[in-house]
């Protein structure tokens, strides 16, 4: 199981999951290019270099199952759009749109309504004053209208914080320029996704739009998760998860 965190996050992130160990999965975890505690800066860093990255490790591990949280997806699906799936055994996606800018043709991006001339302004911010954005990003992982943990709440501060806001806005302008859509339904891979249904980051109707492109069964939707679905309910995404890998 490679597991594939999302936008200024961390393989840490994905501590919920770590039981998934217990069902006898080998569990893969890594920080992405530009993430973690010892990411050097990097202000031209892409998605695409994020799924070359990608393409080194399944060299070493062919045959495992993805799991994409966020802009983890966006990575997995780039790599199979670059590389094809012959490494792959499935994807996982959890609560991830395959366009997130918005677009007269698009509105099931970022719940706020941002396009990519948008995306690419904030960027600038992003870049500039990035220790301003930690505490907004990480409230909104939590599902809407609830209470975030506090003891989790600043831990995901801390961590959002450490990131090096050139490389952040790189990779956030690369994501206002993806479009994975045409991707979707045509994987030569199974694919599962699990959206949160309470997510800050996008709203109930991407979940219509991906079960009209998937076999029935495929896409579950999580009512009380947020954007971090495997935070809010383990257990249901772990076992997605294992019964994507077969257990």
């Amino acid at each position: 199981m490679l597991l594939l965190h999302g936008w200024a996050a961390s393989g840490d992130f994905f501590e919920p999951l770590h039981g998934l160990a217990r069902h006898g999965l080998r569990l893969v975890i890594p920080d992405l290019p530009g993430h973690g505690p010892l990411a050097a800066s990097d202000a031209e860093l892409t998605i695409a270099d994020l799924s070359e990255a990608l393409s080194g490790l399944l060299d070493t591990m062919p045959g495992a199952v993805l799991v994409g949280w966020s802009m983890g997806a966006s990575v997995a699906l780039d790599y199979i759009a670059r590389h094809g799936a012959a490494r792959v055994a499935a994807l996982v996606i959890l609560d991830m749109t395959p366009k997130v800018a918005n677009a007269p043709d698009w509105d099931l991006g970022l719940s706020n309504g941002h396009r990519a001339e948008d995306m690419r302004r904030v960027s600038l911010a992003l870049g500039e004053t990035w220790r301003k954005f930690p505490p907004s990003i990480a409230r909104s992982l939590f599902p809407l209208g609830g209470r975030a943990d506090a003891a989790r709440l600043a831990r995901f501060e801390a961590a959002l914080a450490a990131n090096d806001g050139p490389t952040m806005a790189a990779l956030w302008r690369s994501l206002a320029g993806l479009d994975q859509r045409a991707l979707i339904g045509g994987l030569p891979v199974p694919l599962q996704l699990v959206l949160g249904g309470r997510s800050a980051l996008y709203g109930p109707a991407l979940a219509r739009w991906y079960r009209d492109r998937l076999p029935a069964g495929h896409v579950r939707v999580l009512d009380d998760a947020g954007h971090a679905p495997h935070w809010d309910d383990p257990d249901a995404v772990g076992a997605v998860i294992r019964a994507a890998a077969g257990g």
